[in-house]
């Protein structure tokens, strides 16, 4: 019979190793293999039981080593519990997160990202110009994407160099644009390089993200409230 520290040292070790198996399979999604439910279930009754049966050992470290690894234990329990129901819990979080922050998009898997439309009717859609972040518009009637001058200057474009050749029929008339490209542009895990733009003349109430940006994707839709867009995930 193993006693002293010896006994500690097993009873510490044999928790230890039911701790990284059981990150272990959080990182990995496996053990051994590609267990169901139940085995995952089985998993952490067995863990669980270990725990009772240490804290019922009777030696004076018993007690101390239960106190060190309940609260381990405690975050295993939550930890499986979410990988079980995860695809449930992502729907109930992108849902929350979409709620609070309608422009910033869901990207619920790897080359598709969903927006909420906000109370004014329209999708607002929040990216990155050269790590500065910049809250579009979402406008499919407009050719390209359009900037104004505020947010050019914000991301690095230098106004005195713009020449404005392009000329853009609106609702309000003749404006004109200069042509720029920006050199990242950044939605999620989807990043343009050398993407052209268009720098409004005329003052904006935001940016527009128009048909430039659109087809350059794999495909795009909008169902009742929702815009999804899709792209080649790399």
């Amino acid at each position: 019979m193993i006693r002293g520290p010896g006994r500690r040292f097993t009873v510490v070790f044999v928790v230890l190793t039911l701790l990284a198996l059981g990150l272990q399979f959080l990182v990995t999604g496996a053990i051994w293999g590609h267990p169901s439910q139940e085995t995952i279930a089985s998993a952490l009754f067995s863990i669980l039981m270990v725990s009772w049966m240490l804290s019922s050992t009777r030696w004076r470290g018993g007690f101390k080593i239960f106190k060190m690894t309940a609260p381990w234990l405690v975050v295993l329990f939550i930890l499986f519990s979410g990988y079980v129901y995860r695809h449930e819990l992502s729907g109930v979080g992108q849902r929350l997160l979409a709620a609070f922050l309608p422009h910033a998009g869901v990207e619920s898997k790897p080359g598709s990202m969903q927006f909420v439309r906000a109370d004014d009717g329209h999708f607002h859609i929040q990216a990155r110009i050269n790590g500065v972040g910049v809250s579009f518009l979402a406008d499919t009637g407009a050719s390209d994407i359009i900037l104004d001058r505020k947010t050019a200057s914000r991301i690095g474009i230098d106004l005195d160099r713009l020449q404005f050749s392009k000329v853009y029929e609106t609702a309000n008339g003749r404006v004109r644009g200069a042509p720029v490209l920006l050199d990242e542009f950044t939605l999620g895990s989807l990043v343009f390089r050398r993407l052209p733009a268009s720098i409004n003349e005329s003052n904006m109430d935001q940016p527009l993200l128009g048909m430039a940006f659109f087809n350059r994707l794999q495909g795009f839709e909008v169902q009742k409230d929702r815009l999804t867009i899709r792209w080649t995930a790399r």
